[in-house]
């Protein structure tokens, strides 16, 4: 029997559920107690699933009949991965369960056809999908992807403080080597701003490579730990309607949601001057997409990854090369201006004792700008073996700002729109825009006196 077709929710034929000995499957309970929880903590750690249908549906999506084990494999902000192994041939697959406050329709299929696209039409190392179904009425009982699971691999941040300084070099050059994949355009059909889904009526001999097998639809995007669905492929509405979006979240009835602000009780906050703000941040945003729309090379839709960091990578233990990039949740279709950013681990600003006129803080701040220092790592221990921390904090920024640069000399290798200096112009009020409609007014309020400077200087 070949296994199902990917391009369409997963459904087992009834006749492979009733001869399908599920007696030895633990109960979802059961797993989480042999994994270390304490019973009192398991509820709220619960995801839902039928772990015998769930097992069902892995050997039908294997095409292997037989009954896999079941352990847990992470748990995360989002969600809940289970590791199944067939005993026969010790296949592996992880069962990606989204937790309950991030479960919605689309994002399923979204993560599955973006994982889809990179491996078989950008040819990036990602997970291989078996079968999704994001409807909760499936006899899994919640949503679910079946996916390929890596053995021998370790993630980044692994060893990074002891490595030598040509190990990381090596990471950073893999990295850049594959962000440029993901900066590649994508191809003429898909040419929108948003997530890609299957398109509609494929066959079950679908092409995976043909990008005519994908179509690109308004994003699901994390706002405020929510999942919000914006209604627009066209890069000026969906900004827009993030803008209207998030000062909705603020504003109820006239008045301030100061939770949503994230205000303490001394704040002083009114709907007036908040709105003030919100009409900064407009007047920001279409400036910013007035200088991306002077420079549309820099504006060509590609692969964006809005949580990229070590945590969601592999690489192979032994040679270091990138084995897969995991966790697509959160890879949408934006402009390449948008992409042109750095690991979160190798861009944490070390602002302690940053001076306050330093050009950091004048950007914004904002963490796609972090302080870059050069100059000779000194030793952060007084002649008496105390630690200096202005020394390792300075120490610090170096060695942030050396991997950076390493990173970025591997981009422009590859991708020469980055080796233009105008690129870093354009950048840099675009990605500011992109924080500032992502994160919302509680951002925008903090960030209230640079808004206002920039608006009075004309931009």
């Amino acid at each position: 029997m070949s296994s199902p077709s990917i391009v369409a929710p997963h459904v087992v034929p009834r006749e492979w559920s009733l001869k399908f000995d599920c007696s030895a499957v633990p109960s979802e309970q059961e797993i989480l107690l042999r994994a270390g929880y304490e019973p009192d903590g398991i509820t709220n750690n619960i995801t839902g699933i039928n772990t015998s249908a769930l097992a069902c549906a892995a050997s039908h999506a294997l095409a292997v009949y037989e009954t896999p084990t079941i352990t847990l494999a992470n748990r995360g902000g989002f969600n809940t991965l289970f590791l199944l192994e067939f005993p026969s041939n010790k296949q592996k697959v992880l069962a990606c369960i989204p937790n309950t406050n991030a479960r919605a329709i689309n994002r399923i299929e979204s993560s599955a056809a973006t994982m889809t696209f990179a491996l078989h039409v950008c040819h990036i190392p990602a997970p291989r999908v078996f079968a999704w179904n994001a409807n909760d009425d499936n006899p899994v009982g919640v949503q679910y992807i079946i996916q390929e699971y890596f053995d021998d691999v370790v993630e980044p941040w692994q060893g990074w403080g002891t490595s030598s300084e040509d190990r990381k070099s090596h990471i950073l050059d893999e990295l850049a080597k594959w962000h440029v994949a993901f900066l590649a355009p994508m191809p003429p059909p898909l040419q929108r701003f948003g997530d890609l889904r299957f398109a509609q009526g494929l066959p079950n001999n679908t092409i995976l490579s043909d990008p005519n097998s994908y179509v690109v639809r308004p994003p699901t995007l994390r706002i405020m730990h929510q999942l919000y669905l914006a209604s627009s492929t066209s890069l000026p509405l969906l900004w827009d309607d993030l803008w209207s979006h998030q000062k909705a979240l603020c504003m109820t009835n006239g008045g301030l949601d100061r939770e949503a602000l994230m205000l303490d009780d001394n704040d002083s906050c009114d709907a007036a001057s908040f709105a003030d703000v919100a009409s900064q941040v407009l007047t920001f945003s279409r400036h910013a997409l007035s200088v991306l729309a002077h420079n549309s090379t820099y504006a060509q839709p590609c692969l964006v990854n809005y949580d990229y960091a070590f945590r969601n990578i592999l690489l192979n233990r032994d040679t270091c090369n990138v084995k897969a990039f995991i966790d697509w949740d959160d890879v949408h279709i934006m402009p390449f201006i948008v992409g042109v950013d750095y690991p979160d681990d190798i861009n944490n600003a070390v602002v302690a004792r940053l001076a306050t006129d330093d050009n950091y803080y004048l950007e914004g701040p904002f963490r796609s700008f972090p302080p870059d220092e050069r100059g000779e790592i000194l030793d952060p221990l007084d002649k008496d073996g105390n630690l200096i921390d202005a020394v390792l904090n300075r120490n610090e920024r170096i060695e942030q700002t050396m991997y950076r640069d390493r990173f970025i000399r591997g981009l422009e290798i590859s991708d020469q729109r980055i080796a233009q200096p105008e690129m870093w112009d354009v950048r840099r009020p675009v990605l500011k825009a992109h924080f500032l409609l992502r994160y919302g007014g509680h951002v925008w309020w903090k960030k209230r006196q640079w808004l206002r400077r920039q608006v009075e200087n004309r931009l």
